[in-house]
């Protein structure tokens, strides 16, 4: 795969495809401080100054920060220090955060190591802390001066780890009419085929870059990206993110789909097509019964939301997502009761 980069007001960014990360990890400046997760850790044999990370999302919070600041203070670090953050997109979250207000801005690299970080998060320069059960809630705009993709690393994931990541994947390949059906065809050929893995990856950042381009900080068409991820978060948080990233963005695709058609937005055949492929993801990890009580008081808090309308990424078929506002007011509650019920595992 090719080098390329992608331009923003911040600073122009750089993504690499490379093929031994403990090699290339290994040339980094000594002085620099890596930041590093618990897993991979272990996995990659790495004598430099390190923070070892757990990467769940109960670390994205202030206490937690405020512990890995003092660490980085007793790894001596200054203006001139570069971050190495390594891991998936907790580990990024807190990296990218920390090195955007110490000493009012370090720079750093990142080296993804899951397939959502790999074929998504490491692009568009979002930082993002959780804070007082709100997600992503706290946070700026401070993409990496590098990225360096090894999808090699990605053979240390488990099943629910890789189904995450495809459920990321999907909803790239529903916002663009291009490979659509080839993903949903052959994504299971992910774990034995390296090559149709590192391709979708590859696609997955053509599509965003497109649109992070475009409105890098979220005032208009990059909110379409989030097609799947308002019901998806809202899954996250009220199962105490049990359900991983991916897997919930899966279901929510489906959620979706299921609120585009009662809204009159999909015709029964349209659905019915795009319902489907999202199936073949989401079977593979059936989401178990969950409090909609709870459910619902978690989309309430979507930061995207207004004051009057819920907000959500619903679609009228492939390729043609939009941003619909519906008021507070709705019973929303009585379409997600239908959706459980018909798709009770």
């Amino acid at each position: 795969m090719k080098k390329f980069f992608i331009s923003s007001k911040i600073k122009k960014y750089q993504v690499e495809f490379i093929k031994n990360i403990g090699s290339d990890l290994k040339k980094e400046n000594k002085d620099n401080i890596f930041i590093i997760d618990k897993f991979i850790n272990s996995k990659i044999n790495l004598n430099r100054k390190k923070i070892v990370i757990s990467s769940t999302e109960n670390e994205k919070n202030f206490s937690n920060l405020h512990k890995v600041v003092q660490k980085l203070l007793d790894l001596k670090i200054t203006r001139e220090t570069k971050i190495i953050c390594v891991g998936g997109g907790v580990v990024q979250d807190i990296s990218s955060f920390l090195s955007s207000i110490i000493f009012r801005g370090i720079d750093w690299y990142f080296y993804p190591t899951t397939i959502i970080s790999q074929c998504d998060s490491c692009i568009g320069g979002k930082t993002s802390i959780n804070f007082k059960g709100y997600k992503n809630l706290i946070g700026n705009f401070n993409p990496p001066t590098k990225i360096k993709i090894d999808t090699d690393v990605l053979k240390y994931l488990k099943s629910k780890e890789i189904i995450s990541g495809l459920g990321e994947m999907a909803h790239y390949f529903f916002l663009s009419k291009k490979n659509y059906q080839f993903f949903f065809d052959n994504f299971h050929k992910v774990k034995t085929n390296k090559n149709i893995l590192r391709k979708f990856i590859y696609q997955s950042l053509e599509i965003k870059k497109n649109f992070i381009e475009k409105d890098e900080f979220d005032l208009g068409t990059r909110l379409i990206l989030n097609f799947g991820h308002t019901f998806g978060h809202a899954i996250e948080k009220t199962t105490n993110f049990k359900v991983p990233h991916g897997i919930a963005v899966a279901h929510g695709i489906q959620i979706a789909l299921f609120f585009s058609k009662k809204f009159g937005l999909l015709n029964e055949n349209t659905y019915s097509s795009m319902n489907k492929n999202i199936q073949r993801i989401t079977k593979l990890s059936p989401l178990k019964k969950i409090n909609l009580t709870n459910f619902i008081k978690n989309l309430k808090k979507n930061k995207k939301n207004s004051k009057k309308n819920f907000k959500f990424i619903l679609t009228r078929g492939v390729g043609a997502m939009i941003v619909y506002q519906i008021s507070r007011k709705t019973n929303i509650k009585k379409i997600l009761e239908e959706y459980f019920i018909a798709h009770a595992s």
